[in-house]
Parts: structure tokens; sequence; C-alpha cells
């Protein structure tokens, strides 16, 4: 098996780890089912929108140095984009209330 494939299977599950520490998952389930799928599914399609536009920007911006195709762009636009989200929530949460 490639090595690359097992440090990125064994990096994900001990990121995944320190994600789910401490969170009470019936609370969790508890919360989830109080969701109305209509507003879920508009959020889920206003936020797959926003980012491909995102990504349509950064082709439109590199365009002059380099064609990079859209699911390329796409994929490393949502890569940065989960980066400073988690950044921001690791602040949040470590910040005194």
């Amino acid at each position: 098996m490639n090595k690359k494939l097992i440090f990125g299977i064994v990096l994900g599950i001990v990121l995944i780890y320190f994600s789910v520490r401490g969170i009470d998952f019936n609370e969790t389930l508890l919360h989830l089912k109080k969701i109305h799928l209509g507003y879920a599914a508009l959020s889920l399609f206003l936020l797959v929108l926003m980012q491909a536009l995102r990504s349509y920007r950064w082709g439109v911006i590199l365009q002059p140095m380099a064609k990079i195709d859209q699911l390329t762009l796409f994929s490393v636009t949502s890569v940065g984009f989960l980066a400073i989200s988690t950044i921001l929530l690791t602040d949040f949460r470590s910040s005194p209330t």
C-alpha cells in the first residue's frame, strides 16, 4: 500500500478524534432532529454555490499565469476555506467566556 495513503488515513483518524472528543452525541442528535430540512438544503446549496464562485474568481485571477481546471481550483479553495474555518473555530473555542 502507498505510504502517502497510509499517512493520510492515519492523519485523518487522528484529526477526527481531536474534532469529536468531548462531544455529547446524544445531545447533538437531539439538536439535529430539530433542523428544518428545507433550510438545511438551501444553506448547503448556497454554500456550494459560493465555493464555486470563489474558485471561478481564483481561475480568473490566475489565468494570466497558468490555466488551471475548475475542479482543481474548487478542491484547493475548499481546503483553504476549511482551514480558515477550523482556525477560527479553534480560536473561538479557546477564547474565555
